[in-house]
């Protein structure tokens, strides 16, 4: 039921009797009739012969309108990997990856899978007609045998630009893009290292058009230290947009959202002496800008995974940060002057929010974790605007 007087009750399927003693048993009830999006409370009972009942810890779950379906791989693959990184995840082991849905019956994932030659190759599974399709992802000839790709933007099922990057031969982490043209298919686009940088990588695109997009993510320089880093693909070249520089030891950007061809907003975060700042950018068509959002009392660490904007006016950018009770859930709204904190829906557990998509200047969705009863469940958080 929806609160602890529960008043429904589904029957176990079957005796088990276990003697003198204690027994496990494995109990699995389909419930129906239940109203999505609202808090549920079960928990098991168990009588013996004589009558007496005894019972379980109360226990919550929220119905999703939400559903999983098979992702396509290759023959001989083994393992996939899609998703979204908590930080960055620019030349970790290949798990990251982005999807994008041109329209509410078309989608793009991109990631990377184990081929049977114990290679990583990077992957695209395009979701279409109630089911997803394999392609397999080109890469620059002559390249690292690893490629991850971390995000993907689509502005129609014939127009796609994936990015991310690889270990070459050389050992060096360097940023890879693919796009996609209508009936000709994925092809590489190339790009080179930033100037002054001997590694870089993308973590995220957004295309404003089928022929400009702003990727970002990080570079590092000749001393070490880590950068944002930012290029335009126009007209399938590659330009460095290098990102207005914050006053940080270190800096990433994660995401980025662009409504125009005029504006574009990235977030990620800076760290000075071990601790992180959440940091956001904004692009105005021709230089990037710090436009950090202000630093939330009593807090540590934080950090941006994710931004959307709906218009240039109006964007919602969500992270973690520390809190008392651990990890929390981090949101800041963008009005087309400056950023301010948005309270986000507080689970009482630990949480993260991992990425965001907005729709409208009053609809957005983000997607992250938190963590009940010791173990991390998938959480979705919708915002309407209030």
């Amino acid at each position: 039921g929806t609160t602890t007087s529960y008043g429904n009750s589904a029957p176990a399927g079957g005796y088990v009797g276990v003697g003198n003693g204690f027994g496990n048993r494995q109990e699995q009830e389909t419930v129906s009739g239940l109203q999505q999006e609202a808090t549920y409370h079960y928990r098991v009972a168990a009588s013996n012969s004589r009558g007496e009942t005894t019972y379980g810890e109360d226990h919550t779950f929220v119905p999703s309108p939400w559903s999983t379906g098979e992702i396509r791989l290759p023959g001989g693959a083994g393992q996939s990997s899609f998703g979204s990184a908590l930080l960055s995840c620019s030349f970790q082991p290949w798990s990251c990856g982005g999807t994008s849905c041109p329209s509410p019956e078309s989608c793009v994932a991109v990631g990377s899978y184990e081929s049977a030659s114990r290679e990583e190759p990077p992957m695209a599974d395009t979701w279409s007609g109630g089911q997803w399709s394999f392609q397999a992802l080109p890469v620059p000839e002559g390249n690292g045998e690893k490629v991850a790709m971390t995000g993907v933007s689509c502005t129609s099922t014939a127009a796609c630009l994936t990015v991310g990057y690889e270990k070459n031969t050389a050992g060096v982490g360097v940023p890879v893009a693919d796009s996609l043209k209508g009936a000709e298919g994925w092809s590489v686009s190339p790009v080179s290292l930033p100037s002054g940088a001997k590694e870089a990588g993308f973590e995220g695109v957004s295309c404003a058009s089928s022929t400009e997009c702003m990727a970002v993510g990080l570079a590092v320089n000749g001393a070490g230290i880590t950068l944002p880093y930012a290029a335009l693909w126009s007209n399938g070249k590659w330009v460095t947009k290098t990102p207005d520089l914050p006053e940080a030891a270190k800096a990433i950007l994660e995401s980025v959202s662009c409504p125009s061809a005029r504006f574009c907003a990235a977030a990620g975060f800076s760290e000075n002496a071990g601790v992180k700042k959440a940091l956001t950018e904004t692009w105005n068509g021709g230089t990037w800008k710090v436009t950090s959002p202000p630093t939330l009392p009593g807090t540590g660490n934080s950090v941006l995974n994710g931004v959307s904007c709906s218009s240039p006016d109006t964007c919602m950018a969500v992270g973690t940060q520390a809190q008392s009770k651990g990890d929390g859930g981090l949101s800041y709204r963008w009005d087309g002057a400056k950023w301010s904190v948005q309270s986000t829906a507080n689970t009482e557990h630990q949480e993260e929010l991992t990425g965001v998509s907005c729709s409208a200047p009053e609809a957005c969705t983000a997607v992250g974790a938190y963590e009940p009863n010791g173990r991390w469940v998938a959480m979705v958080q919708t915002w309407n605007g209030l």
